[in-house]
């Protein structure tokens, strides 16, 4: 049946104006602006609390984007790998974030990242030096007379803490650095400075934009400074840094080859923790070893797995507690590396029990919880005098479960008997 021309006619405006739209809105659209932030924390720090400052950085960018403009977006800046306490690589050394975790799940949170050799090559590509940006923003701590959250500015030429880290040119037009662990000098046009106690790291956003429109890239030097979210920001940041595949399948195939399940997961903190750091939490290994045949009797554990840093004496007394005590014996070629397989092991355990105020224990049990393991199996810790049981830790924020992790180690809790008992809710401590 022929169309009526009326008809016809009405398709054909209809048609049109589809396609002037189109072109229009193209048109209209404004081409994205791509700004950056790049931050590290103070030299001294570990693998455990350096990994935690993402956090931080990503609520700040988060909470840049949202104050705006819509065609502008900021992009987190992920430091690379060098020198770090408890480390010892050759210098030089420089790995990437995509060599420990995923950063494609990175990428899939509200707020975009990409890797420092990234952001150099984009920025030798518009004909810039690699390592130069706007301006450089630094954070250090003071003693403040009420302990409430604040922040000062700073003269940076009066700063003892700027002067050891940063250089001003004679001209005072341009401030040069260490970043990240040494691995690179930052150059910029200015520096501020600021003395900060207690403030989220989001707090610096208004600070940032009051720098101008014109600064487009900017190191944070010592974020470790500011605070993280404390809230539900907290598991949204934290869910995205999962282990990359390279760590999970090679802990996934060491549990299959020497460990059998049911087994015990424990992390034994020693070193500095034993020797001064934590004498006043930390249990002396005799200790340790009646615990650990108290919960095998308990529960007829068929291994026990022991992530520890101690000596080649104590881990000698920890092996002649029971023959089914493992330890991890191979190099990796990385000790960051080898501390994320040890980590999974712990975290994909039938049952965990860590070290008080440790960071190492303290990222396995949050990986738990992101799993789906109960509390009880998840939140415990050596106590100090006592040997016949664990003390709880309770947590000061209670994990949902993460889809991707559920959906790659969800079999697991499958195994979990239906007499577990249901998590209880956990209080907000200042133990961490």
């Amino acid at each position: 049946r022929a169309m009526a021309p009326s008809r016809v006619f009405n398709v054909a405006i209809m048609a049109m104006f589809v396609v002037l739209s189109t072109y229009a809105t193209k048109e209209d659209v404004e081409e994205i602006e791509e700004k950056y932030l790049l931050y590290d924390a103070k030299i001294g720090e570990g693998f455990n609390l350096q990994k935690e400052i993402f956090i931080r950085a990503a609520w700040l960018v988060d909470e840049l984007n949202k104050s705006s403009k819509e065609n502008v977006r900021w992009v987190a800046v992920l430091p690379p790998w060098c020198h770090l306490a408890h480390w010892k690589v050759k210098p030089g050394t420089v790995r990437a974030w995509g060599s420990f975790f995923d950063v494609v799940h990175m990428n899939s949170g509200p707020v975009d990242c990409m890797e420092y050799s990234d952001f150099s090559a984009i920025m030798g590509n518009r004909g810039l030096q690699r390592n130069s940006l706007d301006a450089v923003l630094h954070l250090e701590t003071f003693l403040p007379e009420k302990f409430e959250p604040q922040f000062h500015d700073l003269k940076c030429s009066e700063s003892e803490k700027f002067s050891k880290q940063f250089k001003i040119s004679e001209n005072k037009k341009q401030v040069s650095g260490v970043y990240s662990g040494y691995c690179a000098t930052i150059k910029a046009p200015f520096a501020k400075c600021l003395r900060v106690w207690g403030i989220g790291s989001r707090t610096l956003a208004p600070v940032i934009k009051q720098l101008g429109p014109n600064v487009k890239s900017i190191l944070i030097k010592n974020l470790d400074h500011s605070t993280g979210p404390y809230d539900e920001n907290y598991f949204k940041y934290r869910e995205l840094m999962l282990p990359g595949e390279n760590i999970r399948s090679t802990a996934d195939r060491w549990v299959e080859n020497h460990l059998h399940r049911p087994y015990l997961a424990l992390h034994v903190r020693r070193g500095d923790f034993v020797a001064y750091a934590r004498k006043d939490t930390t249990p002396e290994l005799e200790n340790v070893g009646r615990t650990i045949n108290a919960l095998v009797k308990e529960h007829q554990f068929k291994s026990v797995f022991v992530a520890t840093d101690a000596t080649k004496d104590e881990k000698v007394a920890l092996s002649q507690i029971s023959p089914i005590v493992t330890f991890f014996r191979y190099d990796l070629g990385h000790p960051g590396v080898n501390a994320l397989v040890e980590q999974w092991v712990c975290a994909v355990g039938d049952h965990f029990v860590g070290t008080k105020t440790s960071r190492f224990s303290l990222n396995i049990q949050e990986e738990r919880d992101l799993i789906g393991f109960p509390s009880n199996k998840t939140w415990n810790h050596f106590c100090k005098e006592e040997t016949h049981r664990t003390c709880e830790k309770q947590n000061w924020y209670t994990f949902e479960k993460s889809p991707i992790r559920v959906l790659k180690y969800g079999h697991l809790l499958e195994q979990e008997s239906s007499k577990d008992s249901v998590p209880k809710p956990r209080k907000l401590l200042d133990e961490l």
